[in-house]
């Protein structure tokens, strides 16, 4: 990533997985925040989101505390 800055490209990481993912594996989103607090660990000090990724409203809850940014699935 740090290598996109020092070309000149902004980026911005998000990470995600989705409910079902979530329910697939037996994760929780929590453990996506995590993910994505390596790159501070690793020195990333700019912005990068935590999606709630194919969410809806009944499955928006369990994201609310780790996630700070929302795909929703507005057919469901």
């Amino acid at each position: 990533m740090h290598e996109g800055a020092d070309a000149g490209v902004e980026v911005v990481p998000v990470w995600n997985k989705s409910n079902r993912e979530h329910t697939i594996i037996g994760s929780e989103p929590v453990e996506t925040r995590a993910a994505g607090r390596c790159g501070e660990r690793d020195g990333w000090t700019k912005p990068y989101f935590v999606d709630a990724d194919h969410i809806n409203l009944k499955t928006v809850q369990r994201f609310l505390d780790s996630s700070n940014f929302f795909t929703l699935d507005v057919a469901t």
